[in-house]
């Protein structure tokens, strides 16, 4: 907890630097330092950190075992048993295992960040404190998809609807709720107006009121049976 703490006031303390009168390149640099600090804690952590970080690295040591059939019918997706049975080819190592998951994960979300946000440090700052930060170590599956889909954000701006869906369908292969993720393109279109604003709110005071109901629906189709018991949300 105290390491958080520090490091929590490491990127207030930069996001207040950045805040002030200092180059572009300065903001990039100091940013890129908080980041750098965060994928660094992150591959280097303990395999106690994180409810199902253990459970991880148990499922990288089981994937090694099994046949291509069972890895393709194990229960998880099927991009995700993949990725783990090419990097086993490479390494076999689990700290090495989280040290990549760290990078594949953080660096493409910290360089849209830094691309598409206004204040990237004020961004980071929420990033940690919103608890984001942490559910990155132990979410992997969940933070794999959505790492592949912050590149999709380009091709919304671009009005490439391919590229967009193929990203979206990539993701879905690291876990299957990125597939809602398909709804972005249509609701980039609805013109920002009173009425569109209205319907905004109602539909977050809907989603408050019921958002048990649909994280149990989308849980319930996230979690395929899964036949090794090789754990992990």
């Amino acid at each position: 907890m105290d390491v958080y703490r520090i490091i929590y006031l490491i990127l207030v303390v930069e996001a207040l630097i950045t805040g002030c009168r200092t180059t572009h390149i300065e903001k990039k640099v100091i940013y890129w330092t908080g980041a750098i600090l965060l994928i660094t804690v992150t591959a280097f952590r303990s395999s106690t950190v994180g409810e199902d970080t253990q459970n991880y690295c148990i499922a990288f040591r089981e994937i090694q075992e099994l046949s291509w059939r069972e890895m393709l019918t194990c229960g998880w997706e099927q991009g995700y048993v993949l990725f783990n049975r090419a990097l086993a080819l490479v390494t076999k190592n689990e700290r090495l295992f989280l040290v990549t998951m760290a990078v594949l994960i953080l660096t493409p979300l910290f360089s849209w960040i830094c691309q598409d946000s206004l204040w990237p440090g004020l961004s980071l700052v929420i990033f940690v404190g919103m608890g984001l930060w942490y559910q990155s170590m132990f979410v992997m599956r969940q933070w794999c998809a959505m790492a592949i889909l912050s590149f999709s954000c380009k091709f919304i701006r671009e009005h490439d609807f391919i590229r967009f869906a193929m990203c979206v369908l990539i993701a879905t292969m690291f876990h299957r709720t990125a597939a809602i993720f398909i709804l972005v393109w249509f609701l980039v279109y609805i013109p920002l107006n009173s009425l569109s604003i209205l319907i905004s709110v109602a539909v977050s005071i809907l989603m408050g009121i019921c958002g048990k109901y649909i994280v149990f629906f989308l849980n319930t189709y996230a979690k395929a049976y899964d036949k090794r018991n090789l754990g992990g949300g």
